[in-house]
């Protein structure tokens, strides 16, 4: 919208920071880079899908991790503070369903995989966030103004998280 072009690299778990980097695409020049060390990240990241919410100067990310600490990432624009939240919240953690690609139920070092909030997308009005985790059947949904709120506590923040509905397994979702 901005001509910026927001970039995830994510860390390779080594106790590097993962980064947020912004490309101003109308000026071809780095617009922005916003790191994400620990305890942002934890030892295990996999830090995977953003949604970019300009009305808020905010952008929210999936952290896949090892799965029962799945969590997103808040990041203000303007400032770079970031938080992590949600972290192993029903809504961020695996089902415990196979993953099943082609028929064929996907394994991770011999067991089958199962893997937490990766998908996430925000409304056209950038009102409501909608994520899920990827082994999964149940699509959630949290309103912007809610991630935003310093002031409240996961506890709080968990309960107003939604399920919005169905969805099959996948990677990816918009809106």
């Amino acid at each position: 919208e901005n001509g910026v072009v927001w970039m995830l690299d994510r860390s390779d778990g080594t106790g590097q920071p993962g980064k947020i980097v912004g490309w101003d695409t109308e000026n071809d020049e780095l617009f922005q880079v916003i790191y994400l060390p620990q305890p942002i990240i934890p030892e295990s990241p996999f830090l995977n899908d953003l949604a970019v919410d300009l009305d808020h100067n905010a952008i929210y990310i999936t952290d896949t991790a090892s799965g029962e600490d799945s969590a997103l990432i808040v990041v203000d624009i303007t400032t770079g503070f970031a938080r992590r939240v949600l972290e192993g919240d029903v809504s961020t953690r695996p089902e415990d369903i196979p993953l099943i690609v082609d028929e064929r139920v996907i394994n991770v070092d011999g067991q089958p995989a199962k893997i937490g909030v990766n998908p996430i997308t925000i409304d056209p009005n950038n009102e409501w966030v909608y994520y899920a985790p990827m082994s999964g059947t149940s699509l959630y949904r949290v309103a912007t103004e809610d991630l935003l709120d310093l002031s409240l506590s996961p506890a709080e923040l968990s309960s107003r998280v939604e399920r919005y509905g169905d969805k099959p397994i996948c990677d990816g979702i918009t809106v």
